[in-house]
């Protein structure tokens, strides 16, 4: 049985001040949860959500966490996918550059996001994700494996490029 905490930086308290304490005490927590055996601390990703989640840069979150850890599993949970959010290639390139300065601790789920108020702030319509969200999935694995990517698909298009860095897990993070 592994044991994980997740995050979404909730508060009812929205100053400055008490989103700084927040942010810190989920570190202070997070540190306490790899001493006492916890296997992993995940991070969801939420834009523009008032009190419900200020986690907005789980990446940044992530990183700070890693740096600060040896051995606790570092996870997004999810990576939210909307193109004009998050380009598969960015991801890719986030994901596998976290999960080598871990030493290959990344876990990596990937979504839509969860209300219209986050994908309207991108200029989306939540009912018509999908798809967009589909393609991506299916082109982040690809990019953390093959030497180039080229893709013309109905959302995302990328010339033949080379992708760097490569992630630390071969082939790449558990997803």
């Amino acid at each position: 049985m592994k044991f994980s905490i997740i995050y979404e930086a909730q508060m009812v308290d929205t100053s400055r001040e008490n989103e700084a304490r927040t942010f810190h005490e989920i570190i202070e927590q997070s540190l306490l949860a790899e001493e006492m055996g916890f296997d992993n601390v995940w991070a969801v990703e939420h834009t523009a959500l008032t009190q419900y989640a200020h986690m907005s840069a789980p990446e940044t979150f992530l990183a700070f966490l890693a740096g600060r850890t040896t051995r606790l599993g570092i996870g997004h949970g999810v990576v939210c996918l909307p193109p004009a959010m998050n380009h598969p290639v960015k991801v890719a390139e986030r994901i596998a550059t976290l999960d080598i300065l871990s030493n290959g601790r990344v876990h990596f789920g990937m979504g839509k996001g969860g209300t219209q108020q986050e994908a309207g702030t991108f200029g989306y319509d939540l009912n018509d994700l999908q798809p967009m969200i589909d393609e991506s999935m299916y082109l982040i694995p690809k990019i953390m494996v093959q030497d180039e990517i080229e893709h013309e698909g109905t959302y995302i298009k990328i010339p033949r490029r080379p992708i760097h860095p490569k992630p630390f897990q071969n082939p790449h993070p558990p997803i």
